[in-house]
Formats: C-alpha cells, sequence, structure tokens
C-alpha cells in the first residue's frame, strides 16, 4: 500500500524539521567586528571617544579627534579558532574543529587640511566580519535497522556542513567641529556580503548480503536511502550611513552614533541549488512501502533575488579621564532594533519540481527561499587605558556579542521557510595590548581571547540511534532528535599594527 499522505507530510515539513537543526556560524551577531588595533585593544568601547582612526566606523564623529593627517593599516589579525558541538549528531556522537586564520583587516588614510582646521576628511578600507567553519562526519556500521528484513544491514551516514561568510566596506567619512567641543560626523559606506554555503547529509543501509533469506521467500538485494543537500552562493552590495556626535567638557566626553538599516543595491554570483530523496523505506505498519521521491531544484543569476538586511542601530558612548591624566576610562552601549521576518533569497515558481500531487500539497511553494528575522538586542563594552610613559600606553577591556537569532522561533514553527541555519549562541571578548609611540607613530600589538558556551540545543540528526522510519519528526533512517546538543567556541587572536603621521610632530590620536 502507498502511502502518499506520509509523502506529502515530509515534503511539507522538511524545511521545518532541518531549519529547526543548529550549527555554528557568524551572521546572527553584531559586534563580533574587531578593526583598527587602538579601538580593538579597547572592546570597541570608543562611541564616546579614543576609536583614533577607527571613528569613521564607531563614530564619525571623532574623525576630527585626529590632529593631524595620518595613514593606518592592519598589518595582520591572526586566530585561532577551536569549535566543539557535543552530540551533535545523536548520542556520543559530536562535531569539532580548529581554525588558523590569517586576514587583513583595516586600511585609511586620515586627511587634516590646513587651511580647513575644523574639518576631517577619511577613506577607509575594511574587513568586518570573515568566518569560515567547516564540520564534517562519517559513520559505517552494522546494525538492523530494516525491521522487515531478517539479520543485521550496512547503516552509511555521511554529514557535512561548510559556511563561509565575508564582509568588506568600503567607506568615506568627514567631520566637523561645530564650536570646541562639539564636532558632528557622518559616514557612508559600500558594503559587500559574500555567503558561500553547503550543507548535505546521506543516509544509507542495504543487507549484508546479496540474497536474503526469510522463511522460504528470497528477498533481492536493494539499498534503503534518504538524502538532503543544499548549497548557496551570492555577493550582495548594499549602502550604510553612520551618524555621529560628540562633545567633551573637561575630563568627560561623550558621543552618540546612529546606523541606518542597510539599501540593497545590487547582487551577482548566485546560485541556490536543494535536492531531497527517499528510496525503499517499508511502512512502520509493514503495509508496503512508503512512494519513493526525488524533490531537487537549482536556480542561478537573475532567477534569484538578495536582500541580505543590516538592522537599525543607535549607540552610545562614554569616556572619563582621571585627574591625573594616566588613566583613562571607556564605556559604550549600542543598540539593534528587531529585523521582521524577511526573505533574503527569492526565487522564482517552478512546480516542476516533484510530481504534481506532491508540489501542490506543499505549503512552501517557493521551495528555494530562504527567510531570516533577529530579534532586537543590546550590547556593551568597557575599556581601560593607562599611561606607563609619554610614549607607551596598556589598554584592555572587555565587550558582550549577544546573539540575534531568535530564541524559540523554530521550535514554534512560526516560520515555514528554509532558514540558513545559525546557533542562538552568546559570545564573550576579553581584549589587551599596547601601543608604542615611536617619533610620532604608533605602533600597536594585542590578544583577543573569545569564549561562548550554549547548552540544550536539538541535535541537527539522529545517527546515533536510527530507525527505518521515525514517525515522530516524518524522518527516514534517523532517530527522534534530543534537546542535548552542547556548543562551546573558544578563539586566540594577535593583533598587530601601526599608524603612520603625515606631519610633524607627536600626535595626540
Amino acid at each position: 500500500m502507498i502511502r502518499k499522505d506520509l509523502i506529502v507530510l515530509i515534503l511539507a515539513l522538511s524545511c521545518f524539521f532541518l531549519s529547526s537543526s543548529e550549527l555554528a556560524a557568524q551572521s546572527s551577531r553584531y559586534w563580533s567586528t574587531n578593526l583598527n588595533e587602538e579601538s580593538s585593544m579597547l572592546a570597541g568601547a570608543v562611541v564616546g571617544g579614543g576609536a583614533g582612526v577607527g571613528a569613521i566606523y564607531y563614530n564619525p564623529a571623532w574623525i576630527t579627534e585626529n590632529q593631524i593627517s595620518k595613514f593606518s593599516f592592519n598589518a595582520s589579525l591572526v586566530s585561532l579558532q577551536f569549535y566543539k558541538l557535543t552530540n551533535a549528531l545523536g548520542e556520543g556522537i559530536d562535531l569539532q574543529t580548529s581554525r588558523f586564520n590569517i586576514q587583513p583587516r583595516f586600511l585609511s588614510f586620515l586627511l587634516k587640511p590646513k587651511n580647513m582646521k575644523d574639518l576631517s576628511f577619511q577613506l577607509v578600507i575594511l574587513n568586518k566580519s570573515r568566518n569560515e567553519i567547516e564540520l564534517t562526519h562519517e559513520q559505517d556500521v552494522n546494525i538492523d535497522i530494516l525491521q522487515f528484513l531478517p539479520g543485521t544491514e550496512r547503516y552509511y551516514a555521511n554529514f557535512k556542513y561548510r559556511k563561509r561568510y565575508n564582509e568588506d566596506w568600503v567607506g568615506i567619512g568627514t567631520s566637523y567641529e561645530i564650536t570646541p567641543g562639539l564636532s558632528i560626523g557622518i559616514s557612508m559606506f559600500g558594503i559587500v556580503k559574500t555567503l558561500k554555503y553547503n550543507y548535505s547529509y546521506r543516509l544509507h543501509a542495504s543487507p549484508l548480503s546479496d540474497t536474503i533469506f526469510s522463511g522460504t521467500d528470497t528477498i533481492p538485494f536493494f539499498t534503503a536511502y534518504n538524502s538532503s543537500s543544499e548549497y548557496i552562493r551570492y555577493n550582495n552590495y548594499r549602502l550604510l550611513w553612520k551618524i555621529g556626535l560628540g562633545y567633551k567638557s573637561g575630563n568627560m566626553s561623550i558621543g552618540l552614533n546612529i546606523s541606518t538599516p542597510s539599501l540593497n543595491i545590487y547582487s551577482d554570483g548566485k546560485v541556490v541549488s536543494k535536492l531531497e530523496q527517499q528510496e525503499n523505506i517499508m511502512d512502520p505498519s509493514g503495509a508496503g512501502f512508503i512512494q519513493n521521491y526525488l524533490a531537487a531544484d537549482e536556480q542561478e543569476k537573475d532567477e534569484i533575488s538578495i536582500n541580505h538586511k543590516d538592522p537599525l542601530s543607535i549607540a552610545f558612548g562614554l569616556n572619563y579621564n582621571a585627574p591625573n591624566k594616566k588613566q583613562s576610562y571607556f564605556f559604550s552601549m549600542e543598540y539593534f532594533s528587531k529585523l521582521d521576518p524577511y526573505t533574503v533569497i527569492d526565487t522564482k515558481l517552478n512546480p516542476n519540481i516533484t510530481t504534481g500531487s506532491i508540489f501542490n500539497e506543499l505549503n512552501n511553494k517557493k521551495w528555494l527561499n530562504y527567510d531570516n528575522s533577529a530579534r532586537q538586542v543590546i550590547n556593551f563594552a568597557i575599556g581601560m587605558e593607562s599611561e606607563i610613559s609619554d610614549d607607551i600606553l596598556i589598554m584592555a577591556g572587555f565587550k558582550t556579542d549577544f546573539s540575534a537569532k531568535h530564541q524559540d522561533s523554530f521550535a514554534k514553527g512560526e516560520y515555514l521557510e528554509n532558514k540558513i541555519r545559525t546557533i542562538n549562541a552568546d559570545y564573550y571578548h576579553i581584549t589587551g595590548g599596547g601601543l608604542l609611540n615611536l617619533k610620532g607613530h604608533r605602533i600597536f600589538a594585542g590578544l583577543q581571547y573569545t569564549m561562548s558556551f550554549n547548552r540544550n540545543n536539538l541535535q541537527i540528526v539522529n545517527v546515533s540511534h536510527p530507525v527505518e522510519y521515525n514517525l515522530i519528526e516524518n524522518a527516514a533512517l534517523q532517530g527522534n532528535r534530543q534537546n542535548n546538543m552542547d556548543f562551546s567556541y573558544h578563539a586566540l587572536s594577535l593583533f598587530f599594527g601601526a599608524t603612520f603621521n603625515i606631519g610633524q610632530g607627536k600626535s595626540g590620536s
């Protein structure tokens, strides 16, 4: 007996079940940024001033805080990262990886015209985010999984996940000192967001012999099969503006910066594909095989529209300089507005991805569409700077990096479209380093330690206790997933860079 109702249910709910899987990623957090070393070692607590040439990003009003023209570069950010997902693919099956990353971060030219002392201009090229993670697992065991075949079968599972996300920014900014101590600034950034994403699993169960005998019956060899794969690639070009205010009075300074939502301009390099297939799975009632099915589609170029949004954000900063002029203290916080559910990847309707009867029952007929949403979050940072001598400063800081991913949206079934997999984990960053002032030029070196922990997430798939057909999740050749996947992340990063003044004498900033 063919159970088409089960097949329809599988396809209709497959996006929901697979999207609830959790994996490590970067794009659900906003404060993973490290730019120039001065702001990085203060953990980004520089909205109220002290960002150096990083002011064009944190608060463009403080561009004018730089007293002379200068050229700045970040030679490298060297990072050693460790990911671990405990029980990710079932009880006792962990996914873990480490990555050594070297990447350029920041290049800036700041112009302080001599005949316009109240104006400052800046050009910058920066890499705001570069993250890559790859996780794989292969399992090959002999177990009794096909319930209506005698004896054990070979159970083979293969899982692959790879995500590479990158953001490059090019910006121009200016600031104007309205009156002594009060300045205003604006900056505009062109942004390129690049995503390469691949997720797949293949599950096989097959007899160990070419011929199977069950009493007087002979059963021919067959393989039960379940697979799913997704592939996404695109570049999304956007514009974003920042407007800042800065005010200094005595030992205090405060700053306010507003970052607009980004504006979609163009996208290219677009490819989206997806495949789901199931064969030779027996109905749990023993009434016969569930209908085999294949659903597959690939679209590219003009068939796809990309809109990878950024939220409105408002940042506030407060700095205090101790009366002895030797210590300074920094505090910043930033509010990020929520993003209501929206379509990141919009594709054309294709009714030929599977059979007509199954397609007609699908809730999500634009099968390659991907949605996103974000809750509102507030991050904060604190920093400290201490002068050891006229030419040596030491700095330290701490910042939060809370995830904007919705806590319970997948579990409640709030959205039925596909989601690019992320994990709802909060990160914390501790920074420290030093600055050497050498004949007016500045050389920086520092370290950052990052950590994150998240417990009791839903497993991605369960291949440690597979069954032929899981009625709870309507999933073949896998067990019922448990909420016992733990996530941990540790990273140690080394900063190194320099700022060269174009002029005479030492710079106060």
